[in-house]
C-alpha cells in the first residue's frame, strides 16, 4: 500500500456531539473521536471521515484526520507509524526515532548535509516484510524543525515558514525517490546522567527493545488501550522489527537550560559508531 495520506471524507454533522468520547468500532476494525460541539474524526482499514458540526473547528479537525486518523489507517493496513525522521544513503536506510522535540528532525538535516537523502519526517511510516526486513515509505512531509533552533545554527539550507500551528521552519534538503530498506534504527534519548553521547543497545534499556519502539509508535496508547487486537499487531511489529534490524539508542546530555547539544555532533556520533554496522556509509563531516 501507498503511505500517502488517506483520502479524507468532510460531511456535515446532523447532530453536534454532546461530550468528547472516543470509541473504538466493532471488531476493532477503526476508531472514532467524538468532539463536543465541533464533530468527530473517524478511521478504518477504508480510510478516514470527518463530520463537521461547527465551521470554526475545521482545522482542528483536520489536524486529528492528518495526524491520529492517518496513522490509525495505516496501522490498520499493516503500515505503523513513528515519530522521527527517516534517511537514505547508498542504499543505507537510517530510522531516527525519539519522542517529540529531543533532536530527530535537526539531526537529519545535520545528516543531510553530509548527504543523506530524506525518506520521511514527523509520522514515519514502517512496513515489516514477509523476510522481517523494515521498509521506510514516504509520507509526502517535508523537513520541519522549531523557529528557534534555525536561528542557532546558522543552518545554511534554504528555510521557509511551515504552516504549522506553533513556529516551525521547513528546511530545503534532497529527497530520497522512494521507499527505502532500513538497516538501522537509533531512538534519540536526552540523557541527565552523561556529559558525552553515548550509544547503547537497545535490549539494555528498560522495556527491552521491542518495548521502546513500541512506546514511540504514533497510533496512540489511548487507542491501542481500546483495540487489543490492532495492540497485540503492534508488539508482533515491533519484536519482528528488530529481531532483524540494528536498534540502538543514543543518549544525548541535556546540556543546562537553554543550552542546545550540536545536532552535527550527533550526526557525526551515529555515523561513526551505530552499532558496528559495517556497511554504514562514511560520509565527509558537514556542520550545521
Amino acid at each position: 500500500m501507498s503511505a500517502e495520506r488517506p483520502g479524507v471524507r468532510w460531511t456535515a454533522c446532523t447532530e453536534a456531539p454532546r461530550r468528547t468520547r472516543f470509541e473504538t468500532l466493532e471488531g476493532g476494525s477503526g476508531a472514532e473521536l467524538f468532539l463536543a460541539g465541533r464533530g468527530s474524526v473517524r478511521a478504518d482499514a477504508g480510510g478516514v471521515a470527518v463530520s463537521l458540526a461547527d465551521e470554526s473547528a475545521r482545522a482542528e479537525l483536520a489536524g486529528l484526520a492528518d495526524g491520529w486518523g492517518a496513522a490509525l489507517w495505516r496501522a490498520l493496513n499493516g503500515v505503523f507509524s513513528f515519530h522521527g525522521a527517516t534517511l537514505e544513503r547508498d542504499g543505507f536506510g537510517l530510522a531516527l526515532v525519539g519522542e517529540s522535540r529531543v533532536g530527530c528532525s535537526v539531526t537529519a538535516v545535520a545528516l543531510a548535509a553530509d548527504g543523506w537523502k530524506l525518506v520521511a519526517d514527523g509520522e514515519c511510516p514502517l512496513r515489516l516484510e514477509a523476510d522481517g526486513s523494515v521498509t521506510a515509505l514516504p509520507n509526502g512531509n517535508g523537513l520541519e524543525v522549531d523557529t528557534a533552533l534555525t536561528l542557532m545554527g546558522p543552518i545554511d539550507r534554504p528555510t521557509a515558514p511551515s504552516g504549522a500551528r506553533r513556529p516551525r521552519s521547513e528546511i530545503a534538503v534532497p529527497r530520497a525517490p522512494g521507499e527505502c530498506r532500513i538497516s538501522a534504527i537509533v531512538e534519540i534519548r536526552l540523557a541527565r546522567s552523561t556529559d558525552e553521547p553515548a550509544l547503547v543497545p537497545a535490549e539494555k534499556s528498560e522495556l527491552g527493545a521491542s518495548g521502546t519502539l513500541k512506546l514511540l509508535c504514533s497510533t496512540g496508547e489511548a487507542i491501542l488501550g481500546r483495540n487489543s487486537s490492532l495492540d497485540e499487531r503492534l508488539d508482533a511489529f515491533c519484536e519482528s522489527a528488530v529481531a532483524g534490524t540494528p536498534f540502538v539508542v543514543a543518549l544525548v546530555p541535556e546540556g543546562r537550560p537553554g543550552a542546545f547539544f550540536p545536532p552535527s555532533a550527533v550526526a557525526g556520533f551515529i555515523a561513526d559508531q551505530v552499532d558496528g554496522v559495517e556497511d554504514l556509509p562514511a560520509p565527509p563531516r558537514g556542520s550545521l
